[in-house]
């Protein structure tokens, strides 16, 4: 069960922890006074969204833990087997959610993912709020439901999902292996074509790169010649005002008229000398380099013809060398296999037959199931729905085949039909249910869902929506007798369900300092009896009081304990 739960710093909340008990625990309070902030902040610390705006205004990180008390046996063995988490009877879940967006969980001071801890919690709560309204007229949904009363379809389905697995590996195979025959010659045809095509390119490493270069330098051979003779003329020219290694020879006479003054002009007098050797080395080089630069239409027209082959390779098979040879290597190893896929393409095709004979028997056998299922189902419900005040409802569940050969699903499709009133046709539930209706139908439905549900605890939001009088009544008793199986915490603004409650808890919003802050209050006896008068309309006077004590004391005596 959820014994606590501990919010920091979310919405109107600074600093709340509430202690849950046993059995029925209602949560009332006036409207906008933070009610469902509590139920937000249970979400998140469930691995529910992570909604920044929830963060109280003047701070910058929220925090919400709860801890869950008296684990069962098969729960903790699953803690651990699944998700190497030790535990003795209690488990105590952390969340954080700074404006950065960062979030991080805790599971026992242990970290784990948001993933990890939605699985998890699905395991420990069910949280029926407002868009559960909405989520229980899918069609998805209702179908888990039905098969969550038979352990068998889950099994079943694994197997089926597996045997999908196989099928879809089998095509992507026999599809690499050409299909048919046709598209196999096809397939064989356009594989050769391309081999051949690569391997008259004959592409060597680096000869795009250096093409490239050729042809650039070809482009600006004029520039280049230029730019040569300059650099020629300006190391070794005729004018000897310009010419380097004249200047070069004319510095060294200078120095040398100093060598009989100091030595220490023999070493620059030699590194002036090497220097004229590198330079007339240069100078060579650059001669050598300006006689070669004679533009070469042929070759010219050769490299670009080259050049714009390589190119139409690139945008074919993938830019660069590397991966010209990668597809090649692909596609010869592809075009080996269809040489020798006749045999591998019988196999396969084999194979692929006898699965899709065991899915198919597969599909039988689970629609035979959930038929079977909701036939039970649809009546069981019905009643549970009628006992909730509506006497004359009518319940039924819709299960058609699909035509989709590899629904991951099976190959049914589940619609929940509802009528609430004699004399008119069963449609289906999304199209006729309103809101009151909506809430008693999904309350019937996890009234009897938690016959077989290993989940402790239940909360509800608000779930008597659109309900009064007799009505509210009828469900608060129903309610009543549900947390005599699970723990069930309700936000509830009605006086009849806050009457059944085992604890009352009243959240109430107040200015301290210019701010505003919620608070929750578990309720004492005589509190308890101020709240329901509250709720039913009416002062905190004497006789207001006592009627609230009396209307309490008679539903807590009724006998409620069995269907």
């Amino acid at each position: 069960m959820l014994s606590s739960v501990h919010i920091k710093n979310v919405a109107l909340i600074d600093n709340l922890i509430i202690d849950f008990t046993n059995g029925l625990n209602v949560i009332s309070g006036e409207t906008g006074a933070g009610k469902s902030i509590i139920l937000d902040a249970i979400d998140f610390v469930l691995g529910g969204k992570s909604d920044k705006s929830l963060i109280r205004n003047g701070t910058d990180t929220m925090k919400v833990s709860v801890i869950f008390s008296n684990l069962k046996t098969k729960l903790k063995n699953e803690l651990k087997s699944i998700y190497q988490i030790d535990c003795t009877d209690d488990l105590l879940i952390e969340r954080t959610l700074s404006l950065n967006g960062r979030s991080t969980c805790f599971i026992n001071g242990e970290p784990v993912t948001a993933n990890i801890l939605k699985k998890i919690a699905l395991t420990l709560v069910d949280i029926h709020g407002q868009i559960d309204h909405i989520s229980i007229l899918k069609n998805d949904v209702q179908l888990e439901i039905v098969d969550r009363f038979d352990d068998s379809i889950k099994k079943d389905l694994e197997t089926l999902n597996l045997y999908i697995d196989k099928i879809i590996s089998i095509e992507n195979e026999i599809n690499s292996l050409g299909g048919n025959e046709q598209t196999k010659l096809q397939l064989m045809d356009l594989y050769s074509y391309q081999i051949n095509e690569i391997n008259q390119l004959n592409l060597k490493q680096g000869e795009f790169e250096s093409l490239k270069d050729k042809l650039k330098e070809l482009s600006n051979i004029e520039k280049i010649a230029n730019n040569l003779s300059e650099a020629i003329n300006s190391l070794d020219g005729n004018s000897s005002y310009n010419n380097v290694i004249s200047n070069l020879n004319t510095s060294i006479k200078f120095l040398k008229n100093n060598t009989s003054y100091n030595s220490k002009y023999d070493e620059l007098t030699t590194r002036l000398n090497a220097s004229i050797i590198e330079i007339e080395d240069i100078l060579d080089t650059l001669k050598k380099y300006l006689s070669e630069c004679n533009f070469d239409e042929f070759e010219f027209n050769s490299i670009d013809s080259r050049l714009d082959a390589i190119n139409k390779a690139f945008k074919k098979y993938g830019y660069g060398y590397d991966s010209v040879q990668n597809y090649l290597l692909d596609i010869t190893k592809k075009y080996d296999n269809l040489i020798n896929s006749e045999q591998r393409y019988n196999e396969l095709s084999s194979e692929k037959e006898n699965i899709l004979k065991n899915i198919t028997n597969l599909q039988n056998l689970i629609s035979t199931k959930r038929k079977k299922v909701c036939s039970h189902l649809e009546m069981n419900i019905e009643n549970c729905i009628k006992s909730l005040g509506m006497k004359n409802a009518k319940f039924k569940i819709n299960i058609q085949q699909i035509d989709e050969p590899y629904s991951r699903n099976g190959k049914d499709s589940v619609e929940f039909m509802f009528s609430s009133n004699l004399g008119f046709d069963i449609q289906p539930l999304k199209k006729v249910a309103s809101g009151g209706e909506m809430s008693r139908v999904m309350l019937g439905i996890k009234i009897i869902i938690s016959h077989i549900d290993d989940i402790d605890t239940l909360i509800f939001d608000e779930i008597d929506t659109g309900l009064s009088g007799n009505t509210a009544q009828v469900v608060a008793e129903n309610l009543y007798k549900l947390s005599k199986e699970k723990q069930i915490i309700s936000i509830s603004h009605l006086p009849q369900i806050a009457s059944f409650a085992d604890q009352n808890y009243k959240v109430e919003k107040f200015t301290n300092n210019g701010t505003t802050i919620s608070r929750i209050k578990q309720l004492n006896e005589n509190e308890t009896y101020i709240e329901l008068s509250r709720l039913m309309g009416a002062d905190s006077s004497e006789k207001s009081i006592s009627l609230a004590k009396e209307i309490r004391k008679k539903n807590l005596k009724q006998n409620v304990d069995s269907y």
